[in-house]
């Protein structure tokens, strides 16, 4: 390690070889090598020569380690840069960026404030549409095969941009580029029927993303007249400020032409996902919220299209409110956050209670675990394969970013869980045919029976048909998801109670 001085004291500087992240990163991640490419060299060595490795994984160290490795995992590995904590928590108000801002001595030192706060947002977050970077970086990223070529002909220039609106300030030149006149110059290229053939398709992406951007352009204005409610990576953010700046006309045209495009194959891949969920199958779902009892609709879903989630819960699609998507790189369930008072920490609790260790019986063979602790949002301590993202009411057993083991429990038992998880009576009469009582071992099959009757008994408040889907207004063009087979063809796992 060589010594310097930085920011007026003396810091060890660190060889570095390899940046170690995510597979598909978010923008915090992007933000952070960016912050290190033009301020890291107060701490680093090597950065030249030094790229990221996109592992997706890597076993976690002491930063001490990390350092005599080489090594600066951004967003993983537990590390000075990663905002995960070993318990599956988020360090509060926190994410790669930020935290690696303050490793460079940024915080509150620079004007960059509004871009990390706004970075943090949105990756703890939900809800971010497509007229913003962190939206666009996700849609493109799906597209993309090269990350690295992605960054440095797309992020960067509006990074670069955005720092230059906000260190250099803006070099006002005459007018307002609009973002709705840009996608008015290059549509007709864009949704060329060779590209979008269903006229119905065209109209409404059309219709969608026009309105979005006169959303992003009046967020613009209204930012140059209180600049404490700009966004400054909201795409006509970037677009005025790649203008202003002096960046020729030529590459801010092509800057805004891929996110046009990548909007478009979003949105075409989207209503082929609306057919595929119209078509799918629903189940009901008994919930009690505030002491009403309401029943909604569940669906299941398969393949890697991230539209699907979406789409399973658009009116025209699934029409649902919970959806488990099952993925080859990881399953996920989500609730419409859309429904008040609907979560899933009875789903939680249940799912992480069946992944943990049992006898034949059923009967947990760690009698210290403590079943409130099952519904915490991270990871759990005991069952490290499920992440619970409390703030989007999402459950997820691996994804493009994080990989994890797979699930044990069949798509059929998540089913059950999902029937009986949204009502605190109905859960833990799950839980009673579920755990073996303590005369379990003397006479199994007495305990079966037990069990078979009071999962009759349960199944009673499961008798209402799921709710009418809304009216439909996609055509049914033949898409079709990959069925998944009853359980008398696939064969459901034993349940854990029953003898070998």
């Amino acid at each position: 390690m060589a010594t310097t001085s930085a920011n007026g004291g003396a810091v060890e500087k660190i060889f570095v070889r390899k940046f170690p992240t995510h597979r598909n990163p978010h923008l915090d991640k992007w933000v952070s090598w960016w912050l290190i490419q033009l301020y890291g060299s107060c701490r680093y060595t090597g950065l030249a020569s030094a790229e990221l490795d996109f592992c997706g994984h890597i076993a976690p160290m002491n930063d001490a380690e990390f350092d005599r490795l080489g090594l600066a995992p951004i967003g993983i590995g537990y590390s000075r840069l990663d905002e995960h904590l070993p318990n599956g928590a988020r360090i509060p108000e926190e994410c790669s960026a930020t935290l690696t801002a303050k490793w460079l001595n940024l915080r509150g030192k620079t004007d960059l404030e509004p871009l990390l706060e706004e970075v943090e947002y949105f990756d703890s977050n939900t809800g971010a549409s497509l007229r913003h970077l962190s939206e666009l970086i996700k849609v493109a990223t799906r597209r993309m095969d090269n990350p690295i070529l992605l960054y440095r002909a797309w992020i960067k220039p509006a990074l670069d941009a955005i720092h230059d609106s906000l260190i250099l300030g803006l070099n006002r030149r005459a007018g307002i580029r609009s973002v709705v006149s840009e996608w008015n110059r290059v549509k007709d290229k864009i949704l060329h029927k060779n590209f979008v053939p269903d006229p119905k398709a065209r109209e409404e992406i059309e219709t969608y993303i026009l309105s979005m951007l006169k959303g992003s352009d009046s967020v613009y204005k209204r930012g140059l007249d209180d600049p404490s409610r700009r966004s400054v990576t909201n795409l006509a953010y970037i677009l005025n400020a790649m203008y202003q700046n002096g960046n020729p006309d030529e590459d801010t045209r092509e800057w805004s032409l891929f996110a046009f495009s990548k909007m478009v194959e979003d949105q075409m891949d989207f209503f082929e996902c609306l057919k595929i969920c119209e078509k799918t199958e629903t189940f009901p779902i008994q919930t009690r919220v505030w002491g009403k009892d309401k029943v909604i609709r569940g669906i299941i879903v398969q393949g890697d299209r991230p539209n699907l989630l979406k789409a399973a819960r658009h009116k025209n699609g699934g029409d649902a409110q919970v959806v488990i998507k099952l993925g080859s790189s990881g399953n996920v369930i989500q609730v419409d956050q859309g429904v008040p008072g609907i979560t899933l920490r009875w789903v939680a609790r249940m799912i992480r209670w069946y992944e943990l260790p049992k006898d034949r019986f059923g009967k947990l063979l760690d009698n210290d675990t403590d079943l409130q602790s099952l519904s915490n949002p991270g990871t759990h301590p005991k069952v490290q394969n499920w992440y619970y993202f409390a703030k989007g009411e999402q459950f997820f057993n691996g994804c493009d970013t994080h990989s994890a083991t797979p699930t044990r429990i069949h798509v059929w038992a998540l089913q059950e869980i999902l029937m009986f998880g949204f009502d605190g009576d109905l859960s833990w009469e799950w839980f009673k045919i579920h755990q073996p009582s303590e005369q379990s071992h003397y006479n199994p099959r007495r305990t079966i029976k037990i069990r078979a009757k009071r999962t009759e008994r349960l199944t009673e408040h499961l008798l209402k048909p799921a709710p009418e889907k809304s009216d439909r207004t996609v055509q049914d063009e033949g898409i079709q998801i990959e069925a998944i087979a009853p359980p008398d063809e696939r064969g459901l796992e034993q349940e854990v109670f029953q003898g070998k």
